[in-house]
């Protein structure tokens, strides 16, 4: 039974530490994107939903400015990806209720 705790923490840790890799391999694609482009929209949704749960600030901002460019840029569809990202980043700061 030792085994199966240890196992599955290793495996929780390793799925952490590779999540928090793409996290920031996103993060630094970002910051080379021009503004207002589809690209820039479709990694800050991205970002907005990996970051949601392990820290919902960050979450947040991520998806406030995927809100911007998806109405700038008419992207109903993106719009509602980030309006989603918005709402779970509520739910993780446990601001869902009002």
């Amino acid at each position: 039974m030792k085994w199966i705790l240890s196992l599955t923490l290793m495996i929780g840790c390793s799925y952490a530490s590779a999540q928090q890799k793409i996290i920031d391999s996103l993060t630094g694609i970002l910051k080379s994107t021009p503004d207002n482009d589809t690209a820039k929209l479709h990694l800050l949704i991205q970002l907005a939903g990996l970051t949601f749960s392990s820290n919902p600030d960050k979450s947040l901002s991520f998806a406030e400015e995927a809100i911007e460019i998806a109405t700038s840029l008419q992207r109903k569809d993106k719009l509602a990806e980030a309006l989603t990202n918005k709402g779970n980043s509520y739910w993780a700061k446990g601001q869902d209720q009002d």
